[in-house]
């Protein structure tokens, strides 16, 4: 951080707690097992070219708070959360491209190219995959948890940049970490206003949340809105699709398995998407076979714009909320909004950050279409830490960890690496895919057959679930509302809170070492006056914006 290259703007930041358990078997007085609460991290050098694409002027501590302050005071009106027409076409192509891969993994592949299929929507706005340079910091046995925590972390991190308290805080510092990290951090800054000392102050520090929480936390949401009840066997809720695709559903609900939630998203639209396009085609109750089926690649595009019309259009929609069994209509939200899970981690991967924001990074092997949020690429090497260190044959020592291995972990993982290729083995990098075995996907079908998922026939006595609420269309209605009684300035980023070294109160010692009794009193008079003319402010104001709404 310290770097030539880094006059201008230090390098990115990303850091993460990290628990670690310095477990002894012969255990007596004062030696026993130990919890380490840590935090572990690395520094992400920004790119070269990037940063000289971008004016010095506006990397300053200075740009970005000046940029906030301006933020803080727009207008935030209905039309900022609404999609536009790019969007919204980027959107079908997005739900017919999810359509098209799940007909071709599983149903039937082209036997032509006189219609090309496309199972990827096209890029937004793709950024380079050169490979990242990232120094991994020494772990800190300090969390980030606490405001005394998170000062030993910020200690702990000048230490290691050898950089000296105020010019560490006299440049922005992007911080990558998780929810709880970013609320404390914003929590800190606004405890310690008003602050003389900018190094006690953390009005530099500027926190993000990673992308890969960004998706956990949202993708939670959605699928514990969707989840059902799972005491009654005649819901047909999420959980009734995975415990067909044999995967247990309350492991599902555990927000920290994360890989088993996204793998119960993808399996769970892949089938309702293959039972909407049997359907379609008609096939009645087959099974889907393992020996490859050929259709023309017009007729697979056929099949894949019916089905985006009969299931996913607007009008379809529509269509299936006067029925009056809220079967369709559940799945079909359902559906939508677990297609923006599956594409939000499809634009994470491919590197698309216009893509990832028309949703809602950094190619650690610099290969295409390989890359990976930071917060999840730290999450991995965490694994790797605990894998080099519990397989060491040294035991369990705090200290070992926290000089030696935490900082080589990158060295240790070329080393194995090459290692491999001296003995004549091959290095095989791939990124993790989502494929569910045709069995688990005959059960679901039939399932989804036997309880009419779909609402395709309605019988007398039949199951009527609970409609699930559109709550995009809920959400629109709020702005709305907000927006009419004046409430959505609300909505606006926090301004960044500055105090002047001018506007300073200065007090005059009197003997004794304390301030004396005439500077108190001017201080409590000129406070009493601010006090009556803030008062007087904000009684204009309420009469300003009552003539206003009325």
């Amino acid at each position: 951080m310290s770097t030539a290259n880094s006059l201008i703007m230090p390098p990115f930041l990303c850091i993460d707690n990290l628990d670690f358990e310095q477990r002894v078997h012969a255990k007596s007085i004062g030696h026993n097992s130990k919890m380490f609460h840590g935090t572990w991290g690395y520094i992400h050098q920004i790119n070269p070219k990037l940063l000289a694409s971008v004016s010095p002027a506006d990397l300053t501590l200075e740009a970005y708070q000046e940029s906030m302050q301006k933020a803080s005071n727009i207008k935030v009106t209905p039309t900022m959360f609404i999609a536009s027409v790019a969007e919204d076409q980027h959107w079908t192509l997005v739900l017919k491209s999810q359509i098209a891969d799940a007909i071709t993994q599983y149903v039937a592949e082209s036997s032509d190219n006189k219609v090309k299929i496309i199972t990827s929507p096209p890029a937004v706005d793709q950024i380079s995959h050169e490979q990242p340079d990232i120094t991994m910091l020494k772990l800190m046995v300090a969390s980030d948890n606490s405001a005394q925590g998170f000062e030993d972390v910020c200690t702990g991190i000048i230490q290691q940049t050898n950089l000296s308290e105020t010019k560490f805080a006299s440049r922005l510092l992007m911080l990558d970490g998780d929810l709880g990290t970013c609320v404390n951090v914003k929590c800190l800054q606004n405890q310690r206003f008003p602050s003389a000392h900018v190094e006690d102050s953390l009005e530099n520090v500027c926190p993000l949340l990673g992308a890969s929480h960004t998706l956990w936390n949202i993708g939670h949401a959605i699928y514990t809105k969707y989840f059902g009840n799972s005491s009654d066997s005649r819901d047909s809720g999420a959980w009734r699709y995975l415990e067909s695709l044999g995967i247990p559903s309350r492991k599902t609900l555990d927000n920290t398995l994360v890989v088993a939630k996204l793998l119960g998203v993808t399996g769970l639209g892949s089938t309702a998407q293959l039972s909407q396009l049997w359907q379609v085609m008609e096939e009645g109750e087959k099974s889907l076979d393992a020996k490859p089926h050929y259709l023309p690649s017009k007729e697979i595009q056929r099949i894949i714009d019916l089905c985006y019309t009969k299931f996913f259009s607007a009008e379809s929609r529509v269509e299936a909320s006067q029925l009056l069994s809220p079967k369709l209509a559940n799945l079909q939200l359902r559906l939508l909004d677990f297609a923006s899970i599956v594409e939000a981690n499809a634009a994470m991967k491919a590197g698309d950050i216009g893509r990832v924001m028309y949703m809602w990074k950094l190619a650690p092997t610099g290969r295409q279409k390989h890359f990976s949020p930071k917060d999840l690429f730290l999450e991995k090497q965490n694994y790797w830490l605990k894998y080099f260190f519990n397989h060491s044959g040294r035991g369990t020592e705090i200290d070992r960890l926290k000089d030696v291995y935490s900082v080589n972990v990158p060295f240790l993982q070329s080393l194995i690496q090459g290692l491999n290729i001296e003995s004549g083995s091959k290095n095989i990098i791939q990124s993790h895919h989502n494929k569910i075995k045709l069995v688990s996907l005959n059960n679901c079908l039939r399932m989804v057959r036997q309880n009419d998922s779909c609402g395709i026939s309605s019988k007398s006595n039949e199951y009527i679930p609970e409609p699930v609420p559109n709550f995009y269309a809920k959400g629109v209605k709020k702005i709305s509302s907000d927006y009419r009684a004046g409430r959505l300035n609300r909505l606006r980023p926090p301004p960044i809170i500055r105090w002047d070294a001018g506007d300073l109160p200065t007090q005059n010692m009197d003997s004794d070492g304390g301030p004396s009794s005439e500077s108190s009193s001017e201080e409590e008079e000129d406070l009493e006056t601010s006090t009556d003319e803030d008062d007087s402010s904000d009684d204009e104001d309420l009469d300003g914006s009552e003539e206003n709404s009325g």
